[in-house]
C-alpha cells in the first residue's frame, strides 16, 4: 500500500536499468507567473496550469521528447532518451521555440500575458527510472547537465531560449544562434558559454560548410557523378543512388559535386527526408514548400495561402490545382477557399504526386535540372511512390536525380539509367591527411599514442576522424584520453554519441545483450556471451539475429565456433559507455573468469584487461606479466614494453606485495629487457634492472639476481660508463666464487674483460676472457651472451695484440656459438655479429664484413634490436666504400653514429669515429676528418675508453701530414710519439705495425 510519509522520505534509487547517456535537457519556467495570476481563484489557476501542462506535454512529445516532470510554474523534458536520436538537440530547440510561441496563441487573456524563459543543455548523465514513484518525476538524470539547463534558463530573458555550446553545435545546421558570451552559472567552476536561439535556418543546411576540411580520397566517386551529369546535358536522364554509413561523407560529396558544376547548375530542387516524419505523407515536399515560401508557424491560414500561391504558382509555375492539393494535404486552407474536387485523401495524394512529377519534368525543358533527395531511408510511403514515378519518367529528360541513403534501406530500381554509388571507408593515407589538418606539423600533442589509437578506431569514417580530432584538441587535461582508454573507453564527442546509439536503442531486449557483448570486446565468442547472459541459448541467438538484422553486429564463423563483431569499433565504444561503471566492472570480472575457465585458449592480454577493468588487480598483474614475457620471448619488444608496463602499473594496487616479490622482480627485469631492446639506453632500463636486483636478493633468487646485474653491466658498458660497469661485473664474479657457480664466474670474467679491453688494458682483458672460458667449460647462455661475447671481444683483443689468425678463429667461434645461444635470447646473435664485424673490419676481410652485416640487419629487424640495426648499417656502408660502391657511405655512417650518440650508446663510438675519419681522409675531406677525430678523443678521455686511442693519434698525425697547410697542427703536439707510447703501454702490436707502415711511407 502506498504510504505517503514513508515514500516521501525514501531515497530516489534508480532501477538497475540506469545508464550513462548523452541527452539534451530542456528546462522551462514561466516568468513572473505569481504576479500575473495573483488574485485569481485557485480553481482558475488550476485550469490555467492544467492547460499549460497539456500543451507542454503535447509539444514535447510531438518532437519525440519525454515530459519528465514539472514544478509550480515550469517543467523539464529530456530529448534523446530512452531512444537516442542524432537530431535530439534540434528537436529540443524546436520544442522550445514552439513552447515560447504557445502563450501568444492562447484564447485565455491571462495566459497570453504569460511569458517563459528556457534553457537547454546537452551532455553525459546517468539516467533511469526511480524505483520509488515520485510525484511529477518519471525519470531522473544525474550529472551537471540538468543543473546547466537550469542555470541557462535562469540567465535567459523573458521569451528567450539559451543553449550551451554542445547544443548549439549539434543544432547549428538547422537554427541560427547569437553568441551571448559567458553567463554567471552558480556552482560551475569553468566559464559557461551561452547562445541565444534566433530562428530556423531557411533553407536548413545539411551540414556545416563554414569550416570544411580538405576533401580527400573521393576522386573516383566525383568522377562518376560528373560523367552522369554529362549524360544529362545530352538529354539522357540519370538517377544516382549514393549510399553509405552515417558520417561516411555523402553530403560532402554532394556539396563538392554541386560546387564543381558552378554556373552550369541553374535549376535545382533539394528535398530532405526526416526521421521525425517517416509517417507524414510527402513530408520532403512540404518541408521544401515551407522553407521556399518562408512560411512560419505563427502564420495564419490566409497568410500561408498567399505565400503558397506566390511561391508555387506565380514564381515556379505550379498550377492552382497543385497549390490547392498541397493546402489540402497540409490542412491549412482558408475557410473561403474552393476545395479541390476529390473524394478521398488518397486521391488527393495521388493527384499531387502526378502533378509534382509533371511540374518537375516541365522545369527541365529549358535547362538541365538537378533534383536532390537526401536520406531516403527515412522517406514516407507517399514520397517513395513519387520517387518511383519520377525515376521511371526521367530517362529521356534532362534531369539528374540524386538520392542519398544509408545501407539499411536502399531502394531497388530496375532501370539502366540508375547508378548505385557506394561510399566506402577512407584509405589510411587519406585519414592521415585529415588528421594532419587538425594537428599542424611540429605541434606538441599530449598523449599522441592514445590519440592515434583512437583515430584508428574510426575505421576510415571521415566524420568520426574529424570529430575525434577536434574533441581531442579540446581536452584540457594531459593524458585524459589515455585515462579514458583504461577506465571508460573513448570519451566520445557529443556529435557522435546519439548517432551511434540510435539503432541500438530500438533493439528492445537485444540492447541488454549488446551491452554485455560490448564488455567482452569488439569481437566476441557467442558461447562466452551465452554463459555471460545466463539465458536460454535460443533466446540469445534470437537477439543476436535481431542485432545482426539491425546492422549492429556481423557474424564470423570459425570452424565449429560462432564469433560476432560490432560493425564499427566506435559503435561498440558507445554501447559500452552507456553502462554504469559498477555494472561494467562486475561484467568484466565475470568475463575474465569465463575466459580462464573456457575450453578454448584466450590470450593472456585479453584476460588481463578484463581482470583489470573488473577490479581484480592481483590477477590482472599476473596475466599482464605473462602476456608481456611471452611477447618478449617472441621478439615483439615494442608490444612487450606496453604489456609489461601494464603489469607494473598494477603493482601499486596489489593486495599483498610481499607475497609477490618474485613476480615483481621478474616484471622489473623483463620490462628493462624490453625497454633496452626497443628504445636503448635513452629509455633508462637500468632503473628496472636495479629494482629487480634488490627484489631478487630479498627472495634469494640467484638466477634473477645474476641476470639483473648482468644487464646493469651491459647498460653502463654500452653507455661508456666503464668505471660504473666494473661494479656489477665484480659483484657477479664474487657471487660465482662464493657459490661455486661457473655461470656467474664466466659472466663476471666476461664483464671485467670487456672493461679492461675498453680501457686499453689488453693483457688483463685476455686473462679475464680466457679464465672465464676455461671456468665455464661447456656452459652456454643466451641470456648472458656466453661464450659468444667473450669470444668476440677476445678476437678483438687478439687482433690488437698482433695475433690475427687467432682473432679470425675466435670471431668465427663467437658467431657459431651465438647462433645456438640465440635460441634462448636473440640478443646474443646481435652482439656477436656486431662485434665480429668490427674484428673483420680491422682484419680487412670485406667479404666477412658483408656477411656479418647482412645477417645482423635481418636479425635486428626481426627481433626489434634497433641499436644493433644501426651498427649493421654502418659496417655495410664501410664495406661499400672500400669495395668502391660508395653510395653516400660517409654521410650514412655519420648519421648512424649521431643516432647512437643521441641514444646514449657511446661504447665503441671512438672506433666508429676513427673508421669514419679514415674514410674522410681517403676522400680528401680533411676538415671533417679532424672534427671526427677530435670528437672521438673527447669521448675517449671522458669515458676512459682507450683501446683505440693510439689509432686516433695516428690518424690525427696523418691528416695533418696529408692535408692542406691550413690544417697544420697548431698545438705542437707530436701525435706520432703519443700514438707509439700509447700502443707500447697497451702491448698493441697491431697499432705499432700501422705506425711502422706509416713511417716507412713517409
Amino acid at each position: 500500500m502506498w504510504d505517503p510519509v514513508r515514500n516521501w522520505i525514501m531515497p530516489v534509487k534508480l532501477k538497475e536499468t540506469a545508464e550513462r547517456r548523452q541527452i539534451t535537457i530542456l528546462h522551462c519556467d514561466i516568468v513572473n507567473s505569481t504576479a500575473i495570476i495573483d488574485g485569481l481563484d485557485p480553481e482558475d489557476v488550476l485550469l490555467i496550469m492544467e492547460s499549460n501542462l497539456n500543451h507542454w506535454t503535447r509539444i514535447v512529445e510531438s518532437f519525440r521528447g519525454i515530459f519528465v516532470g514539472y514544478t509550480g510554474d515550469g517543467f523539464h523534458a529530456y530529448f534523446g532518451y530512452p531512444i537516442a536520436r542524432e537530431d535530439a538537440a534540434a528537436d529540443a530547440v524546436s520544442a522550445a521555440l514552439e513552447v515560447s510561441r504557445m502563450f501568444a496563441k492562447q484564447d485565455n487573456e491571462v495566459q497570453r500575458e504569460l511569458e517563459c524563459r528556457i534553457g537547454i543543455a546537452t551532455g553525459q548523465v546517468v539516467v533511469g527510472r526511480p524505483s520509488v514513484p515520485q510525484i511529477g518525476q518519471h525519470f531522473v538524470a544525474f550529472g551537471s547537465v540538468p543543473s546547466l539547463a537550469a542555470r541557462l534558463e535562469q540567465a535567459a530573458s523573458p521569451g528567450c531560449v539559451l543553449v550551451d555550446q554542445a547544443t548549439r553545435r549539434l543544432a547549428s545546421t538547422q537554427f541560427q544562434f547569437r553568441d551571448v558570451g559567458i553567463i554567471q552559472a552558480k556552482g560551475f567552476k569553468s566559464d559557461v558559454l551561452a547562445w541565444q536561439v534566433l530562428q530556423e535556418r531557411r533553407p536548413a543546411r545539411r551540414f556545416d560548410t563554414s569550416d570544411l576540411t580538405p576533401y580527400v580520397n573521393r576522386a573516383t566517386e566525383l568522377g562518376v557523378l560528373s560523367d552522369r551529369w554529362q549524360s544529362v546535358t545530352a538529354g539522357r536522364g540519370q538517377v544516382v543512388i549514393l549510399q553509405g554509413e552515417a558520417g561516411i561523407g555523402k553530403s560532402r560529396l554532394v556539396y563538392e559535386f554541386e560546387r564543381s558544376l558552378g554556373s552550369h547548375l541553374q535549376t535545382a530542387f533539394r528535398f530532405q527526408c526526416s526521421s521525425q516524419n517517416t509517417s507524414t505523407a510527402l513530408h520532403p515536399w512540404f518541408h521544401w514548400v515551407l522553407r521556399n515560401g518562408d512560411i512560419r508557424q505563427q502564420d495564419t491560414a490566409e497568410t500561408i495561402h498567399t505565400k503558397l500561391d506566390q511561391s508555387l504558382h506565380a514564381m515556379l509555375g505550379f498550377s492552382r490545382e497543385v497549390v490547392a492539393a498541397s493546402e489540402a494535404v497540409m490542412g491549412v486552407q482558408p475557410a473561403d477557399t474552393v476545395q479541390p474536387d476529390t473524394s478521398s485523401s488518397q486521391k488527393v495524394l495521388s493527384r499531387l504526386q502526378r502533378a509534382l512529377v509533371r511540374n518537375i519534368i516541365n522545369a527541365s525543358k529549358d535547362a538541365p535540372l538537378y533534383v536532390l533527395v537526401e536520406d531516403i531511408h527515412w522517406m514516407d510511403a507517399s514520397t517513395e511512390g513519387l520517387i518511383r514515378l519520377l525515376v521511371a519518367r526521367v530517362r529521356r529528360k534532362k534531369i539528374f536525380l540524386m538520392l542519398t541513403c544509408r545501407p539499411q534501406r536502399v531502394p531497388s530500381f530496375d532501370f539502366p539509367h540508375v547508378t548505385n554509388v557506394t561510399l566506402g571507408k577512407l584509405e589510411d593515407e587519406a585519414v592521415s591527411e585529415l588528421v594532419a589538418n587538425f594537428f599542424s606539423e611540429g605541434e606538441e600533442i599530449v598523449d599522441q599514442t592514445s590519440l592515434m589509437s583512437t583515430i584508428g578506431k574510426c575505421e576510415g569514417n571521415p566524420l568520426f576522424v574529424e570529430e575525434l580530432s577536434k574533441h581531442y584538441l579540446e581536452q584540457k587535461s594531459p593524458g585524459s584520453l589515455a585515462v579514458a582508454h583504461r577506465s571508460r573507453g573513448v570519451d566520445l564527442p557529443v556529435l557522435l554519441q546519439a548517432s551511434l546509439l540510435e539503432r541500438i536503442d530500438t533493439a528492445g531486449e537485444g540492447k541488454e545483450i549488446a551491452q554485455l557483448a560490448s564488455v567482452i570486446g569488439r569481437e566476441f565468442d557467442r558461447d562466452i556471451l551465452v554463459k555471460l547472459a545466463d539465458q536460454p541459448e535460443d533466446d540469445v541467438d534470437a537477439m543476436l539475429d535481431q542485432l545482426s538484422a539491425l546492422g549492429i553486429l556481423g557474424l564470423n564463423a570459425f570452424q565449429d565456433r560462432a564469433f560476432y563483431a560490432f560493425r564499427h569499433a566506435l559503435l561498440r565504444e558507445a554501447v559500452y559507455s552507456s553502462l554504469l561503471s559498477k555494472a561494467r566492472e562486475a561484467i568484466h570480472l565475470r568475463v575474465a573468469r569465463l575466459l580462464v575457465d573456457a575450453r578454448q585458449t584466450y590470450s593472456s592480454e585479453t584476460i588481463a584487461r578484463h581482470f583489470e577493468h573488473g577490479g581484480d588487480h592481483d590477477n590482472a598483474f599476473g596475466y599482464w606479466l605473462k602476456a608481456g614475457q611471452h611477447a618478449l620471448e617472441s621478439g615483439a619488444t615494442t608490444e612487450a614494453v606496453n604489456l609489461l608496463g601494464s603489469a607494473l602499473r598494477m603493482t601499486q594496487r596489489l593486495a599483498d606485495r610481499d607475497r609477490r616479490l618474485e613476480d615483481l622482480a621478474s616484471a622489473n627485469l623483463s620490462y628493462g629487457l624490453a625497454l633496452n631492446a626497443s628504445h636503448g639506453v635513452v629509455a633508462e632500463p637500468i632503473k628496472y634492472f636495479r629494482k629487480a636486483e634488490k627484489l631478487a636478493a630479498r627472495v634469494d633468487k640467484t638466477d634473477m639476481l645474476l641476470e639483473s646485474l648482468d644487464w646493469q653491466f651491459g647498460m653502463q658498458f654500452n653507455a661508456g660508463e666503464l668505471s660504473a660497469a666494473k661494479i656489477p661485473a665484480q659483484k657477479i664474479k664474487r657471487l660465482g666464487v662464493t657459490l661455486g657457480d661457473r655461470r656467474a664466474m664466466a659472466s663476471g670474467s666476461q664483464g671485467l674483460g670487456m672493461v679492461h679491453f675498453m680501457r686499453g688494458e689488453l693483457t688483463k682483458a685476455r686473462h679475464e676472457f680466457e679464465q672465464g672460458l676455461e671456468a665455464a667449460g661447456d656452459y652456454l647462455s643466451g641470456v648472458h651472451c656466453f661464450p659468444s661475447m667473450s669470444l668476440s671481444y677476445l678476437a678483438w683483443t687478439y687482433f690488437i695484440l698482433g695475433k690475427s689468425s687467432k682473432a679470425a678463429s675466435s670471431a668465427k667461434r663467437a658467431i657459431a656459438s651465438a647462433r645456438h645461444e640465440s635460441a634462448e635470447s636473440p640478443h646474443a646473435l646481435a652482439t656477436a655479429l656486431s662485434n665480429c664485424s668490427y674484428v673483420f673490419q680491422c682484419l680487412g676481410d670485406v667479404e666477412s664484413v658483408y656477411a656479418c652485416a647482412a645477417e645482423l640487419i635481418e636479425h635486428a629487424r626481426k627481433h626489434g634490436e634497433l641499436m644493433y640495426l644501426k651498427r649493421g648499417f654502418m659496417t655495410r656502408k664501410w664495406a661499400d666504400f672500400v669495395s668502391g660502391v660508395e653510395d653516400q657511405s660517409i654521410e650514412a655512417i655519420r648519421d648512424h653514429i649521431d643516432l647512437l650518440l643521441e641514444s646514449k650508446e657511446e661504447i665503441e663510438v671512438t672506433f666508429h669515429l676513427g673508421v669514419l675519419a679514415d674514410l674522410q681522409i681517403r676522400k680528401g675531406r680533411y676538415r671533417e676528418a679532424v672534427a671526427a677525430i677530435e670528437q672521438a678523443l673527447e669521448i675517449a678521455h671522458k669515458n676512459n675508453e682507450l683501446f683505440y686511442m693510439s689509432e686516433l693519434y695516428r690518424l690525427k698525425a696523418h691528416v695533418y701530414d696529408v692535408g692542406p697547410e691550413t690544417l697544420s697542427s697548431g698545438d705542437d703536439v707530436d701525435y706520432i710519439a703519443l700514438a707509439k707510447a700509447t700502443a707500447k703501454a697497451q702491448s698493441a702490436k697491431a697499432w705499432l705495425d700501422k705506425l711502422a707502415i706509416m713511417s716507412n711511407r713517409q
